[in-house]
């Protein structure tokens, strides 16, 4: 686990509040590897331009939008994802302190508090998010940034605009950052155990693994609120109210079939493991600076 891997580094304690700076500045860092592949799943997942791969969706995208589409709306990922990993890292380590129980338990328990906790907090963040990444064609407005996809949420919807997709939310991310916390510990352990004896490399590794495993573990759900959040802007869904997640799941089911609750699990598992082995490496050596 992330706490762990700093013990015993010789260091003093780490003054409060250290470890949401930490991951503020891991969850920046990590933005920068994997926003591209993030707009490609986004992509994937809420359109119904009929891409077959993550490949023809990157050539469609490179033809049509150039190669700024990739990084479209990153100044938004770039402190979403900073005051995300800033919560979830942080929250993790202040739950260990009073979540009653012991080893993996614990483990899994504050890390899925902090995903609960986190995610009820970063929902609008993601739903303008997932509103920037959807091609020009298919959004009802030209966002002007962040702010404008915000306001324009806020005026059609209200509050409960800005938080769709929360019931999806809620039940996936207990389930991803408890799986997170625990896959990081084991992999490191695994790692030891074969003889790699090298922090750094032992964090990249984990912090990759954990990564793909985070996204594994729950991607149904995650292609479900994607969905929810994207249709406050999509001109398809501009008549009669915003769909629920019982619909969505079963119109998805009726479109695609199993496979739709998996669309863009390729690149966002590519993008799962450089990216959280940056995230979780930069956390452990800032953490080992502070």
């Amino acid at each position: 686990m992330a706490s762990e891997a700093t013990e015993g580094s010789g260091r003093g304690e780490p003054f409060f509040g250290s470890e949401f700076v930490s991951g503020s500045i891991a969850g920046a860092c990590g933005v920068f590897f994997g926003h591209p592949l993030d707009t490609i799943k986004t992509r994937l997942q809420t359109t119904t331009s009929g891409h077959a791969s993550s490949v023809q969706c990157a050539v469609d995208m490179t033809r049509r939008e150039g190669f700024r589409s990739f990084y479209r709306g990153l100044s938004w990922p770039l402190l979403s994802k900073s005051v995300e990993q800033c919560l979830i890292f942080g929250l993790n380590e202040k739950a260990k302190r009073f979540v009653p129980l012991e080893g993996d338990a614990l483990v899994v328990a504050s890390g899925a508090l902090a995903g609960l906790i986190g995610m009820g907090i970063l929902t609008p963040v993601y739903v303008v998010k997932v509103q920037l990444q959807l091609p020009p064609k298919e959004r009802v407005a030209a966002f002007r940034g962040p702010l404008h996809c915000a306001q324009f949420n806020l005026k059609k919807f209200g509050v409960r605009g800005l938080y769709a997709g929360l019931l999806p939310s809620v039940v996936a991310n207990p389930i991803c950052y408890g799986v997170r916390f625990l896959t990081y510990g084991k992999a490191q352990e695994a790692v030891g155990a074969i003889g790699v004896d090298n922090a750094a490399a032992a964090q990249l590794i984990g912090g990759g693994i954990s990564g793909m495993a985070t996204w594994a573990s729950a991607y149904p759900l995650d292609v479900v609120m994607s969905k929810m959040q994207a249709q406050g802007a999509q001109v398809r869904f501009q008549e009669g109210s915003p769909r629920g997640m019982a619909w969505h799941v079963a119109e998805m089911y009726r479109s695609g079939g199993v496979r739709s609750f998996f669309k863009g699990i390729g690149p966002c598992l590519l993008r799962a493991f450089p990216v959280n082995a940056v995230i979780f490496l930069v956390y452990e050596q800032v953490m080992s600076w502070l």
